[in-house]
């Protein structure tokens, strides 16, 4: 099995996969990933079109280049 650390307190039950994927990416965390979600959710974005992203992720609160790049880098690989 996948050690799965506990959802913090405060998220308001289980969180939707999208936020859990997205606080996986670096620098996300569960905070970030709250904000990201709301982010592309208001854009109408999918998960795989939130994930293919690029600069946008750095319009995110307290995400900027060099986050946006790590997690670019996280999603593809590089």
């Amino acid at each position: 099995g996948f050690f799965e650390p506990p959802v913090p307190v405060g998220l308001g039950g289980k969180p939707s996969l999208m936020r859990r994927i997205f606080k996986e990416l670096h620098g996300i965390g569960w905070v970030q990933s709250g904000r990201a979600e709301e982010f592309f959710k208001k854009k109408g974005y999918s998960i795989t079109q939130a994930l293919s992203a690029g600069d946008e992720w750095q319009e995110i609160e307290r995400v900027g280049p060099e986050i946006a790049r790590m997690i670019w880098e996280d999603i593809h690989g590089e």
